[in-house]
């Protein structure tokens, strides 16, 4: 047979395996083989990948042996479920609806994309339109409960801060976060907790609110350790334990989330029928010397607290254990209270209140001291304003040096410097205070009597503006091109 002819018969040498005699005869004669003589093959497929076994030849230390080779795994196409309306940038990154690997069935949920839909337009709601309302958590709440994770995560979230929003479906929510639990998700074990602590939608049970703490923070949620140290500090469940409440705080990497959990702590142990001051005050001086912004959380705490208790019949005894206790916005409250009295009784014990809070480091005594020291209406409390926040001044407590410094005298523009005033401008700017710096460093350059006060004054806005003061930053751009002292 030509090459022409076997060419015109269609068949080619991929397509067909001749065995033995069969093809030898087939070249002889030109006579097609029967169909029985033949084996197809498959053409190689473009496809990714080829599930067909191979085989080859491996040299062993026994000569050569054909072994079959593995069969290639074929490359698995997940469908990813992804938002049907588009993310936009003001929504944050972690709350956008995953991508790729991200949104697939096992990690979103549910292939409804309309639940997606909504959850992308509540939080458009929330960080776009800046409307954080009933109708933005609706829209969240439509989402998770058709079982879009994401969607129940966040709502987790939030009851975990505001329990009563499960107050309208309770039954659905506790089904849904334990759901959600199961799969080792630790926001919703903190919100379990917190519903069961607090008995929203299901009977009260600290046992079972102590285990869901327990559970989040084995998954090391930082709201899980949160809980937990409370939960130890306060007797949830079991005893008070405060040496294992302050391991569970030395174990938190956050210190911002460790003394926001003692503030909490505080408030709470304050808020009580049979208040122990004694323990109140050790955890309030224990926070106030492991964090640094203890302070600033203390006063979070209890102004939040107040907040739930106005107009109750516990709002008078919360603000008088804390006073007791001596928590420095506790103090500055009743402070302001007893200042309305017109007894010498009164404004005296306000003015004790002032002094142990601006003691502590609390901001807002030293200004109501400062007021009350140069009220001309007052002068029987001048005296005695003037020595509580000259001893504030004295512990190093910065507020209190500001403070102390405009009741004693700034200089001003062309006016002779107070000594003492600069002295504790001084001290404070040597605590590193950018508003001391920059108040010391406007005192050299209005009365500067010698080119070295100048350099100061430069020095001093420099280290201001390094602390993160604006102001002190335009004024060394505007002083750019002033004439230099001569030396």
């Amino acid at each position: 047979m030509t090459p022409l002819r076997i060419a015109a018969l269609g068949f080619t040498a991929a397509s067909f395996l001749f065995v033995g005699e069969t093809a030898s005869a087939f070249v002889r004669t030109g006579a097609p083989p029967s169909p029985g003589m033949l084996v197809k093959i498959q053409a190689p497929s473009l496809a990714p990948t080829l599930a067909v076994p191979t085989r080859k030849k491996v040299r062993t230390a026994r000569g050569t042996k054909t072994v079959k080779s593995a069969k290639r795994a074929k490359k698995k196409v997940i469908p990813s479920v992804t938002s049907p309306v588009q993310v936009v940038a003001c929504i944050p990154a972690r709350l956008r609806p995953g991508t790729g690997r991200k949104a697939t069935l096992a990690s979103v949920g549910t292939k409804d994309r309309a639940a997606i839909g909504t959850y992308v337009k509540g939080l458009e709601r929330i960080y776009c339109e800046g409307r954080d309302d009933e109708v933005a958590w609706g829209l969240i709440e439509s989402s998770a409960l058709a079982k879009y994770r994401p969607a129940v995560r966040l709502l987790a979230s939030e009851v975990a801060a505001r329990p009563e929003l499960a107050l309208a479906k309770p039954k659905a929510y506790i089904a849904m976060f334990e759901n959600e639990a199961r799969k080792k998700s630790a926001g919703p074990m903190v919100a379990l907790g917190v519903l069961y602590e607090r008995g929203v939608g299901v009977p009260a049970d600290q046992g079972k609110a102590l285990g869901w703490f327990e559970q989040a923070a084995a998954n090391k949620n930082k709201r899980g350790l949160q809980r937990l140290a409370i939960a130890y500090a306060t007797g949830l469940g079991k005893s008070a334990d405060i040496e294992r409440a302050k391991k569970q705080l030395a174990a938190m990497k956050d210190p911002g989330a460790a003394a926001q959990a003692t503030a909490e702590i505080v408030v709470r142990l304050a808020d009580r029928p049979n208040p122990d001051t004694a323990t109140i005050a050790q955890w309030s001086a224990f926070g106030s010397k492991t964090y640094p912004s203890f302070a600033m959380e203390a006063d979070r705490a209890f102004g939040a607290q107040m907040g739930r208790l106005e107009g109750t019949n516990r709002e008078a005894a919360f603000l008088a254990t804390a006073t007791r206790a001596e928590l420095p916005a506790a103090l500055l409250r009743s402070a302001r209270e007893l200042l309305v009295s017109a007894e010498p009784s009164a404004t005296t014990r306000a003015i004790g209140y002032l002094k142990s809070a601006a003691l502590q480091g609390d901001k807002g005594a030293p200004r109501v001291l400062a007021q009350l020291a140069g009220d001309p209406t007052a002068p029987d409390l001048n005296a005695s304003a003037l020595a509580a926040l000259k001893a504030a001044s004295d512990a190093k407590n910065v507020p209190a040096m500001l403070a102390y410094a405009s009741v004693l005298g700034l200089p001003a523009q062309g006016s002779g410097s107070s000594d003492a005033a600069v002295g504790v401008l001084k001290n404070a700017a040597a605590a590193n205070d950018a508003d001391a710096q920059q108040r010391l460093a406007m005192i050299y350059l209005l009365n500067r009597e010698a080119p070295g006060d100048v350099r100061a004054a430069a020095d001093l806005l420099k280290r201001a503006t390094k602390n993160g003061s604006a102001v002190s930053a335009l004024i060394r751009t505007d002083a750019g091109s002033a004439p230099q002292p001569t030396r």
